[in-house]
This record gives structure tokens, C-alpha cells and sequence, in this order.
């Protein structure tokens, strides 16, 4: 209730606000315990739940699975029982669809054993939902209602119906863009898609410092452009010095 009153104050009542705001939640939150699980799995009977939410944010969900010698009261077993039960979850997901389109809820469910490598695996989901984000979606909670009613149907659970009240009306999405700016940098756009785990190697190297042992590799045209300037810097350099020298020499 709070939250979807804050949402609605106009931009300058919230930033005039944004003081007596933080005081507020700092007397709410005196004496609570810290709690950093997310609420789908604090507020979870594990005793009983073969599978938990984890939070992952919207746009993929991330499912864990109740694993005995894993989890504290885990109830799954290795082998045919997991598989199994990864399989009835997974056509059980791609079941759900909207009730007033048909159109299905859920794009995909993803091992990340499927996808990911390392001896920290464990402390990822085990599952990844990824929702279907052709459908416009509204938020109650900010001015704009409309497609805020959701309503989703399968035989496994006949309809789940709901109002989207969060402050958004959607999230980050997979595919994005980057923009690079800098001496060299010839304007155009790139005619291949990069991967955001590009960036991390591309700016180590174009500052000099290499960065071994990962995932992405440097964006070749980034790397041109910043490899130019340093020749032209050096050029300069040599031209200034024997410059110099030339002067001395007179």
C-alpha cells in the first residue's frame, strides 16, 4: 500500500519526500532481524516444497531445487527422481498459458548445468524460466492500468488471476545496445552482436592491461580505433623529440 502511494506522488513531492522517506524506513526496520533470503524462501515451507523460487529477478526466473545432502531439509534425490520431477516442472511450465490469448506464458526452461561450468555451479538455480515478453503488460501502481489483469490458465492448475501492482511495467530485456565514444571511433554501428561479457576484456586492453582467462574476447573495432591513437601518440612523441634534438643541434 505504501509503495504504490510513493509511486503514484508526483517526481517533485518524492524527491522533496526523499529525506522523512529513508528516516521513516530506517525507525520501521529497528529491531528486525536481517533477513537476505528473498520472501519466496523465507517465507517457505521447505519441510514440505520440493522446489523453491529464488530471486532472480522478472525477466528469468530462477527455480532451486529441495535436494537432499544439499539443501537443510532437502527432499529430492539424485538420478531418475530429479530428472523426473525436472521434466514433469518443466511440461508443467510450458503448459500455462494466457486465458484470454492462448498464447504461452513461458518461453523456455533451462538447465544451468546446460549452461554454466564451475565448481560454484551449486550455488546457482538449478532451473531458468524465461518468460515470454511478447505481451504488454500494464502496472496499477503506476497511472497506467491497463493490461495490469493477468489472468493464466493450464489443466494442471486451471486460473491464476492477478493485478500487476509493482512500480514497473516490465525489466531489463536480453538484447540491448552499447554505445562507444572516443578518439578514433570511427560513427557506424557494429554488424554483429557482442556479448556483454566482451566489455570487461575490451576495456582492460584498451587500456593496456590485457585481461587473460576469460569468457569474452576484445571488440576488434573498439581495439583498432584505441590501438591507431596510441601509434599516432607515439608518432607525435618521436616527431616532438627529434624536434628537440634539432633545435639543439642548431
Amino acid at each position: 500500500m505504501l509503495t504504490d502511494t510513493w509511486a503514484r506522488l508526483p517526481a517533485g513531492a518524492r524527491r522533496a519526500l526523499a529525506g522523512p522517506k529513508r528516516w521513516l524506513r530506517h525507525q520501521l526496520d529497528r529491531g528486525k532481524p536481517h533477513v537476505t533470503l528473498p520472501p519466496s524462501v523465507s517465507r517457505l515451507d521447505a519441510a514440505s516444497s520440493k522446489v523453491f523460487l529464488t530471486d532472480n529477478g522478472f525477466p528469468h526466473s530462477g527455480l532451486r531445487l529441495n535436494r537432499r545432502g544439499r539443501e537443510p531439509a532437502g527432499l529430492l534425490g539424485d538420478g531418475a527422481e530429479l530428472e523426473n520431477f525436472c521434466a514433469e516442472l518443466t511440461r508443467s511450465l510450458l503448459d500455462l498459458r494466457y486465458a484470454d490469448t492462448d498464447a504461452p506464458v513461458v518461453d523456455a526452461v533451462k538447465r544451468t548445468r546446460d549452461l554454466y561450468v564451475g565448481e560454484y555451479l551449486d550455488q546457482l538455480p538449478d532451473l531458468i524460466v524465461e518468460w515470454n515478453e511478447s505481451r504488454m503488460l500494464g502496472s496499477a501502481g503506476c497511472g497506467n492500468p491497463a493490461g495490469s489483469h493477468v489472468a493464466i490458465r493450464s489443466a494442471a492448475i486451471g486460473v491464476v488471476e492477478g493485478i500487476n501492482t509493482y512500480c514497473r511495467t516490465g525489466d531489463h530485456r536480453r538484447e540491448g545496445m552499447f554505445i562507444a565514444l572516443g578518439p578514433r571511433i570511427e560513427p557506424g554501428r557494429l554488424t554483429r552482436t557482442a556479448s556483454i561479457m566482451d566489455f570487461a576484456p575490451t576495456f582492460c586492453t584498451f587500456l593496456g592491461a590485457p585481461l587473460l582467462d576469460t569468457d569474452g574476447q576484445p571488440i576488434a573495432e573498439i581495439i583498432a580505433a584505441g590501438q591507431e591513437r596510441d601509434t599516432n601518440v607515439e608518432g607525435s612523441e618521436a616527431n616532438n623529440s627529434a624536434t628537440e634534438f634539432r633545435r639543439d643541434a642548431v
